[in-house]
């Protein structure tokens, strides 16, 4: 492996809860209408998100349905 390049790192969905403080249902709900980054198949039954993806996603929008 060559060292000059970074580790992808993979958050699961409890993580990815915790980090945006979002529900399962608001994150899948955002991912269908391309307003969060989708997820990866990990396995048959398993998904994870790009750290830096979920990271870069902005936390300083406006709840759904509210207006600035």
């Amino acid at each position: 492996m060559d060292a000059s390049l970074p580790a992808t790192v993979i958050l699961r969905l409890p993580a990815v809860k915790q980090r945006k403080g979002l529900s399962r249902a608001t994150i899948y709900r955002k991912m269908q209408s391309l307003e969060f980054p989708a997820a990866k198949r990990l396995s048959a039954n398993g998904v994870g998100w790009v750290d830096a993806k979920v990271e870069a996603w902005p936390t300083d929008r406006a709840p759904d349905g509210v207006r600035p």
